[in-house]
């Protein structure tokens, strides 16, 4: 999508915005999620590279914060759930 994205920006000499979506998970080193961590850690370096390689284009990573999945280590639930009551 990114590459699509700016092949048809870049011709028209154009300014764009990207933005990506990523988790902060890639800093921790947990059992089993390797995978997924590399995986966010990969869309945070691509935001970072596009920035620096493209500028007429601004390029964002967005770190939503903890939701509560499928996926959530218990100790983290807690931090993953609405607190605002």
């Amino acid at each position: 999508m990114t590459r699509t994205f700016l092949s048809r920006l870049l011709p028209s000499g154009k300014r764009g915005y990207i933005t990506h979506l990523s988790s902060t998970i890639h800093t921790l080193a947990m059992p089993e999620y390797s995978g997924y961590a590399i995986s966010k850690l990969a869309i945070t370096k691509l935001g970072e590279h596009v920035a620096a390689e493209y500028p007429n284009v601004i390029s964002t990573v967005l770190h939503p914060g903890m939701v509560s999945t499928d996926m959530t280590v218990p100790k983290f639930v807690y931090f993953s759930q609405d607190t605002r009551k």
